[in-house]
């Protein structure tokens, strides 16, 4: 999931820079047109990023074990939800955790409820999923990064920065998980009527 998710964040990342150049970022001389090339076939290698995907939600989390797993990671989640709303100045946090778990929870449940009876939707959605589960992870990590520095970030700047980084992103990163989630959802009306 790690690295599906940050190799693609990371060309993508690329090709925002060398827009930056306008045309002479497809000339050598800048290096830019390097380094997208160099962080595309990181997307490709140790199995695709569509592999990847494909493999966290057939075999991580429909096969057999996968509730179990989904149940362990979403109370993970859930504790750090209550540890933040315990205290003030990050319960902003812990709601917004608790959200993104929320939408995490309902749509993997329809996805595995759906599966039975329509067994390419798991296919569609997967690039969905594994960046959904991603965005909660992140949504995590940012929670309980600002639940550890709140206490002290009046007094420390290294900790009161952790605390704007983690507001940065969950008001303007942590929304690409919601329309994530709703596009795993979406991925069962996206199927085709039969031709003819």
């Amino acid at each position: 999931m790690a690295k599906a998710f940050f190799t693609h964040h990371g060309f993508h990342g690329a090709a925002q820079a060398q827009q930056v150049w306008g045309g002479y970022g497809y000339i050598h001389e800048y290096g830019i047109e390097q380094t997208v090339r160099d962080s595309r076939i990181s997307m490709i290698y140790e199995g695709t990023n569509e592999i990847q995907a494909i493999d966290l939600v057939q075999r991580k989390l429909l096969d057999a074990d996968g509730p179990a797993r989904v149940a362990l990671l979403l109370a993970e989640l859930e504790a750090e939800v209550e540890r933040c709303n315990a205290l003030p100045e990050v319960a902003d946090l812990g709601r917004a955790l608790s959200a993104e778990t929320d939408a995490m929870r309902d749509a993997i449940a329809a996805l595995r409820d759906g599966a039975v009876t329509d067994a390419e939707w798991p296919l569609r959605a997967a690039d969905d999923v594994l960046h959904g589960v991603a965005y909660a992870m992140l949504a995590w990590a940012w929670a309980r990064s600002a639940r550890i520095a709140a206490p002290r970030a009046g007094t420390e700047p290294f900790l009161a920065d952790k605390l704007r980084g983690a507001r940065f992103g969950m008001q303007w990163l942590l929304p690409e998980g919601a329309a994530r989630w709703q596009r795993v959802r979406a991925a069962r009306s996206a199927e085709l009527p039969p031709p003819g």
